[in-house]
């Protein structure tokens, strides 16, 4: 029960939250007062978290042991209007956190790449980062509201039956996913301005060719006659003009 209670969902669920709020911070150029906020929010949503696991662990009552089982049973002596209110402040907790860093991630787009007319379509070649932060930042709260909505229903509905673990096993695998697309994303975003700053420096860097021109003047000669055209090529200047033929 202590491992239900504290599990790799609840990690995964802090660490994907810590990542997130390191993008706000940054998108929003390192300002101390969205450090402030972003950390306000983040020990708010743990220490619900753990206050809600922690009520639940204190109801926690063993059974004896049955026969043909190693370990013991356990259960929890919580009554259904304690037990589904801490379920429903958990997991209304971690979703409002989620949507304000959606709104803030939202709200930087607009007052910057929104502002000069650019749609969100547009913002992919103007402003790659804010594109990549609003659309990382979107699918990771989109996908987390539905998971937990999903995970929510479930353990309110079905709390003492066996498949109220199915919530548990998706909320798993949606954190890993979320968590590992927000990390590489963004380590091939850098990976690929790195690129384009090297080519860009090795071009300019690189000397300039030799212009090859070619100067050639088509005098007519006084008697205006069509057929006696006299061509004069007066050189072929490289670089300093100097006169090589």
């Amino acid at each position: 029960m202590r491992f239900y209670a504290f599990d790799t969902v609840s990690i995964a669920s802090w660490l994907a939250s810590a990542l997130l709020g390191v993008r706000i911070w940054a998108l929003y150029g390192c300002s101390r007062k969205i450090l402030v906020l972003v950390c306000f929010l983040y020990l708010v949503e743990t220490a619900v978290g753990i206050i809600t696991a922690s009520i639940t662990l204190a109801s926690e009552r063993a059974t004896p042991r049955t026969s043909g089982f190693p370990v013991q049973g356990c259960f929890l002596t919580l009554t259904p209007p304690r037990r589904n209110g801490l379920v429903i402040v958990g997991w209304t907790c971690h979703v409002g956190v989620n949507a304000i860093f959606f709104g803030l991630t939202m709200c930087k787009f607009m007052r910057t790449v929104g502002a000069q007319g650019f749609s969100v379509l547009e913002a992919r070649t103007v402003a790659p980062l804010f594109h990549l932060f609003l659309y990382d930042g979107a699918f990771y709260f989109l996908i987390i509201f539905a998971s937990s909505l999903y995970n929510l229903v479930i353990m309110l509905a079905l709390w003492n039956r066996p498949t109220v673990i199915v919530g548990e096993a998706v909320l798993a695998a949606t954190y890993a996913v979320t968590s590992s697309r927000l990390m590489l994303h963004l380590l091939k975003s850098v990976g690929q301005h790195n690129t384009e700053e090297w080519s860009v420096l090795e071009l300019e860097d690189r000397p300039p060719r030799p212009v090859l021109v070619l100067n050639t003047t088509i005098v007519r000669l006084s008697d205006y006659d069509r057929d006696d055209l006299e061509i004069r090529d007066s050189a072929i200047s490289m670089g300093d003009n100097r006169t090589l033929v």
